[in-house]
C-alpha cells in the first residue's frame, strides 16, 4: 500500500498560503516488495471541479512529484502505483490541501 503525504512547503499548521499558479509537492512510498513496479499515477481534483485529473510518473524509483500551475482552491490528491502491466495498486489516502 502506498503512503502519500504531501510536503511540508512553510511551516505551521495552517493551509498552505501559495500564490496563484503555485504547485503542490507529493511524496510517497514504494508499495514494499513489489519488483515489478513500473510507475505511479497521481489523481487530483477540486472541489470546484466535476472531474479528476491524473498524471503518470512513469519511474518505478520517483518518491515524490510537483503538481504545478494549480488555481487558487481546495484541491484533493490520491496516487497510486501501477505494474508492467498497467494494473494499479489501491488508491492511497486522500490528501486535502489549500491553495490562495
Amino acid at each position: 500500500m502506498l503512503s502519500v503525504a504531501v510536503a511540508s512547503l512553510l511551516a505551521g499548521c495552517a493551509p498552505v498560503m501559495l500564490q496563484p499558479g503555485s504547485s503542490v509537492t507529493l511524496e510517497w512510498r514504494a508499495p514494499a516488495g513489489e519488483e515489478r513496479l513500473s510507475g505511479y499515477r497521481i489523481y487530483f481534483w477540486s472541489a470546484s471541479e466535476a472531474r479528476v485529473r491524473s498524471i503518470d510518473v512513469p519511474d518505478a524509483n520517483a518518491s515524490e512529484f510537483e503538481v504545478r500551475r494549480l488555481s487558487p482552491g481546495e484541491y484533493y490528491f490520491s496516487v497510486a502505483a501501477y505494474d508492467e502491466n498497467g494494473i494499479e495498486s489501491r488508491l492511497s489516502n486522500v490528501l486535502h490541501k489549500t491553495v490562495r
